[in-house]
């Protein structure tokens, strides 16, 4: 009873979650700092499950405007789905590029990608694979991507998949 309890419990924040994203409390948000603080979040489990962690050198002065709490979550988010994709150990890759007057930031995973079948729903509200999923996580992170009026994409293939995240307004410190 106590774990149904807890999963509910998890299914209904993760809905107030969703449901309630309103105001953005937007400041300077130094890329190095956000991925680095994520990457530290999510070691642990990765070294339990063999995968390796590898963030892609780039200028550690680049900023983006942006609401700190919110793009966080959106990339534990893609951190802990490239994890699941991996379950028996592989690679999860994190590189920031600039592309004019936005940064892109891509997590890539070398797990066994998404089916094509599945392709145009992972982005859905409430859709899941995972028997324990809310099915919200990626839901999520469009949701903030849109809110920071930028964009979520991702391409797929039996070697991995690659979500991207663009994010306007980005400058250096």
């Amino acid at each position: 009873i106590r774990t149904e309890l807890a999963r509910i419990g998890g299914v209904l924040e993760a809905f107030r979650d969703f449901a309630s994203m309103g105001h953005l409390d937007l400041t300077d948000v130094p890329l190095k700092d956000l991925i680095a603080r994520q990457v530290e979040l999510v070691r642990p489990q990765a070294q339990r499950q063999g995968i390796s962690i590898e963030i892609v050198p780039f200028d550690p002065e680049w900023v983006v405007s942006a609401d700190r709490g919110r793009l966080e979550q959106g990339l534990l988010n893609l951190f802990v789905n490239a994890m699941d994709a991996m379950p028996q150990g592989g690679k999860l890759t994190v590189a920031v590029s600039r592309v004019d007057a936005s940064v892109q930031i891509e997590v890539a995973d070398t797990g066994c990608g998404i089916p094509e079948s599945l392709q145009d729903k992972v982005l859905d509200p409430y859709f899941t694979t995972k028997g324990a999923g809310t099915g919200l996580g990626l839901a999520i992170c469009d949701k903030i991507m849109r809110q920071h009026h930028g964009t979520i994409d991702f391409r797929s293939s039996p070697q991995g998949t690659t979500f991207r995240l663009t994010l306007p307004n980005a400058g250096q410190t």
